[in-house]
């Protein structure tokens, strides 16, 4: 598995959240539900202070660690604000040292098969917030480009 590190700076964040776990393909169907609910309800558009169209999944408040519960949050990256519409979330994602891992080729199965490449990697994780960036400009589910990152000691 190949991939670089950065620095990156604490950013806000809204969209819509559920407590999941990876334990039988729970979380598979608790993020497909963020999707859908993601596309049905519009959620993007009720949104007005986007830094950025790209659509972006978090995992955080892990419980201990890709075994047991976290959060997962789909969304985008905002400026800061102390309300969020009806139906909103905000969060407060914690910067740090992140390593990055591109996905490519067909969705989800490039992004499902980067995670277990992640999982199974020496990657000195540290369980703060992760997050993969799918770019508004390709969203070709036959051949995509998606930006994980994981937070890392």
């Amino acid at each position: 598995m190949n991939y670089k590190i950065f620095e990156k700076p604490d950013f806000y964040f809204a969209g819509i959240s559920c407590r999941t776990e990876n334990a039988d393909g729970k979380a598979g169907q608790d993020i497909y539900n963020l999707w859908d609910r993601l596309f049905k309800e519009d959620i993007s558009r009720k949104i007005s202070n986007k830094i950025s169209d790209d659509t972006y999944t978090v995992y955080t408040d892990y419980e201990s660690d890709h075994n047991g519960e976290y959060t997962a949050i789909v969304g985008f990256p905002v400026t800061y604000t102390k309300e969020a519409p009806k139906g909103i979330e905000l969060f407060k994602i914690k910067g740090g040292k992140y390593a990055e891992i591109i996905a490519r080729g067909e969705l989800p199965d490039c992004v499902l098969e980067a995670w277990e490449d992640i999982y199974n990697s020496d990657l000195d994780r540290r369980y703060g917030a992760d997050f993969d960036i799918y770019p508004d400009d390709n969203l070709d589910p036959l051949n995509t480009k998606v930006k994980i990152y994981v937070s890392i000691k």
